[in-house]
């Protein structure tokens, strides 16, 4: 009955398999995205919180303008993520409601 079972359900775990691996290596690649535009916003603001602090600007003034300018992109990213998933998830409850499980015979 053990075999049976394993021989059902192996193409359903290879894809669980598959999915967390495209999910962990999408995960990764944002990680990394994330890292690559925050940077980029922040050496963007080199010459700019140079100037600030020449002007006189405090420390808490010019970590504000790096983060404010840093963090527009991160949020819009979110938004756009979140939507996104929530058209996924919305996608796949309603395949998922479609199929209809299947009783074994004992």
């Amino acid at each position: 009955m053990d075999d049976a079972l394993t021989v059902e359900y192996a193409p359903s775990r290879f894809y669980a398999v598959l999915i967390a691996a495209f999910s962990t290596t999408g995960l990764g690649l944002m990680a990394i995205g994330l890292f690559v535009v925050l940077s980029h916003a922040v050496a963007g603001e080199r010459t700019r919180s140079a100037c600030g602090w020449r002007s006189g600007a405090s420390r808490p003034d010019v970590v504000w303008l790096v983060l404010a300018n840093g963090l527009a992109p991160l949020a819009a990213g979110i938004a756009v993520e979140t939507a996104s998933a929530s058209a996924a998830c919305r996608m796949a409850r309603h395949s998922y409601n479609k199929v209809r499980s299947r009783r074994l015979e004992t």
